[in-house]
């Protein structure tokens, strides 16, 4: 509902992320803007648009040039394919899957 929103923009406007402004429009009305707060640099990177979850695992190409065959936990960022939620990996990623990422 629109109040679940609205508590949400009041808690990040108190927070300091958000800044609030009114501006006149046509016809002498004020119209509310919103904007992230100039200290935020690209603040849609920090929000996924795929899910809501914190957890995240990338699925990486170990026969990548620059990965090396290594699978020691550490990879390339070149080597990443993908990267997916906590709640899809085991259904999508598991030991023999075959994973395809935008024809590789």
């Amino acid at each position: 509902s629109k109040e679940v929103y609205k508590e949400a923009l009041e808690n990040l406007i108190l927070q300091g992320s958000m800044l609030h402004q009114e501006l006149p429009v046509f016809g002498g009305r004020l119209q509310s803007i919103y904007k992230t707060h100039p200290s935020m640099k690209n603040p849609w990177l920090k929000v996924s648009i795929r899910s809501i979850e914190n957890i995240n695992y990338d699925i990486v190409d170990i026969s990548h040039p620059m990965q090396g065959n290594c699978i020691d936990g550490c990879h390339n960022e070149a080597a990443v394919m993908d990267n997916i939620p906590y709640s899809r990996v085991f259904y999508h990623a598991f030991p023999g899957a075959i994973i395809t990422h935008r024809g590789r």
